[in-house]
């Protein structure tokens, strides 16, 4: 197990992380420091009394999140890949097989145990009659945009696209990675969020010929949905409560493309060819 570890200041700058005392702070980055190379840790109660922290102090991260617990008793930084990207050949794997098994990953990297949506989330996305809203959760857990199916993903529709041959293949890609986290039903006005994806296509562009560490254009595109997921998840004030939907991104886009740069100064060995 290695001995130094990074924390991803994006986490720990959130209100809902500086809200929590002092001592469940401290609990959360000494758990940090001594999780396994892929975020484990077997003894936390063992931890919690070596630093001083009470038991409440570990049932509030578990509250919040920021642990997930297994019945065994080991528990899990919920945001460990977001912390440590460790080289795949010199990662040591976790011996707690049976409890990765009941996890999955959310987009941007974050451990999920695919709990169900409270109840009060459920009222919040729906309206008297029952039709979803823009406040819909959406089971981000359920998509990895490696994994997603360009053939099957939603084209825009032809009320609203009069001719999809005028998309080119970058609109086309951005349109089939969102409306895999966030269906197009759900868009509102789906004229301008369409017209949108040529921005997005545009933008995107722009960042590639700049000179980014990537091979591939659609790379990048899905690594700019990836940290504004991340940005949304963690209360980020230009992701906070934003639909994903073309113009959240593109309204965010100077801090999407600034934190993804910043993320990759942190863990490449290329960092300084990255000048965006």
């Amino acid at each position: 197990m290695a001995s130094k570890r990074m924390i991803a200041k994006m986490i720990i700058d959130s209100d809902v992380f500086l809200d929590m005392p002092q001592s469940a702070q401290n609990l959360y980055f000494h758990l940090n420091l001594r999780a396994d190379d892929e975020g484990f840790i077997d003894n936390p109660k063992k931890i919690m009394r070596i630093v001083g922290s009470s038991s409440d102090d570990l049932k509030l991260l578990l509250a919040k999140r920021y642990l997930l617990s297994f019945e065994s008793g080991v528990v899990v930084i919920k945001h460990w890949k977001l912390h440590n990207c460790i080289r795949k050949d010199r990662i040591k794997e976790t011996v707690y097989q049976e409890e990765k098994l009941l996890l999955s990953e959310k987009p941007n990297g974050a451990y999920t145990d695919n709990k169900s949506f409270t109840a009060k989330e459920i009222d919040d996305c729906q309206t008297d009659d029952g039709q979803v809203t823009d406040k819909c959760p959406h089971r981000l857990d359920q998509y990895s945009i490696d994994k997603i199916n360009t053939e099957t993903a939603t084209p825009p529709p032809a009320a609203v696209v009069k001719n999809p041959k005028q998309f080119d293949e970058l609109e086309i890609h951005w349109l089939k990675i969102i409306t895999a986290i966030q269906p197009q039903a759900t868009w509102g006005n789906k004229g301008k969020e369409v017209g949108q994806l040529k921005n997005l296509s545009s933008n995107t562009k722009s960042l590639f010929k700049v000179g980014t560490p990537y091979e591939s254009i659609t790379d990048l595109a899905d690594d700019l949905l990836k940290t504004f997921l991340e940005m949304r998840e963690f209360g980020h004030w230009k992701a906070k409560d934003k639909p994903v939907i073309p113009s959240s991104l593109i309204t965010a886009w100077s801090e999407i493309t600034t934190t993804l740069a910043e993320s990759y100064r942190q863990t490449s060995t290329e960092a300084q060819e990255v000048d965006w």
